[in-house]
């Protein structure tokens, strides 16, 4: 595989203000999952904060364990990375699709070791994630990057997020703390189980005072993010 496109990302940067989450999320993760992968966040519903979340944990990775880490957005329908690093160009939809190669959607950011691939554009991500393309990408990427983030939509409203967390070796869900409920977490939790890939935690999401009461009876949390 040729070198990522030149197009610098300024993830680090973009991320600077949530510095004690990313020093928090990475030593958890790192703990609940040492030898996992390829880890794929979804939420409960979308505007979780999956995004942030997941990009959170890739630079946690790459900074901190000194590893080659991909952070790959899939949420086709409803993208954040591209729009919050001001980067446009083919992303993983078009990859998919066929329409430009890994290498062209593949870029650098501002933190050493850490590439990206945002979602890029696409109505909807039907047929997108069963193709055996998806599996041979992971397998791929899986020989140059030693941890591969993956930003998943929401299994609740995007079941086929399911195929992508088949592909993968631990999944985290992603909760915000003062608009999802219990019941919520409780299914979504439910549902990655039965792919018998280990869900590893709770990522609670916007934590602003007191922690609500349906934590206590979700799973437990990976990590709690102030943002």
């Amino acid at each position: 595989m040729s070198d990522p496109g030149n197009l610098q990302l300024p993830l680090g940067e973009w991320l600077a203000p949530l510095e004690a989450t990313v020093m928090q999320l990475w030593s958890e993760l790192l703990l609940a999952s040492p030898e996992k992968k390829r880890l794929l966040f979804t939420g409960t519903a979308d505007g979780d904060g999956v995004t942030t979340v997941a990009a959170v944990a890739a630079l946690g990775i790459a900074r901190n364990l000194r590893r080659r880490t991909l952070l790959i957005e899939t949420n086709v329908r409803r993208p954040g990375l591209a729009a919050f690093l001001g980067t446009d160009g083919p992303g993983f939809a078009e990859f998919c699709r066929g329409e430009a190669p890994i290498q062209q959607a593949i870029r650098t950011t501002d933190t050493p070791l850490l590439h990206a691939i945002v979602a890029g554009q696409a109505s909807t991500s039907a047929g997108l994630f069963a193709e055996k393309g998806v599996s041979d990408l992971l397998d791929g990427l899986g020989g140059v990057y030693d941890r591969i983030v993956i930003d998943a939509a929401p299994v609740a409203d995007h079941p086929d997020t399911l195929l992508l967390v088949r592909k993968c070796d631990a999944v985290a869900i992603v909760a915000c703390a003062h608009r999802s409920r219990g019941a919520a977490i409780r299914a979504t939790a439910a549902r990655l189980r039965a792919t018998g890939v280990p869900l590893v935690g709770t990522v609670l999401n916007q934590v602003r005072s007191r922690v609500p009461r349906w934590l206590e009876s979700a799973p437990a949390p990976a990590a709690q993010h102030r943002g």
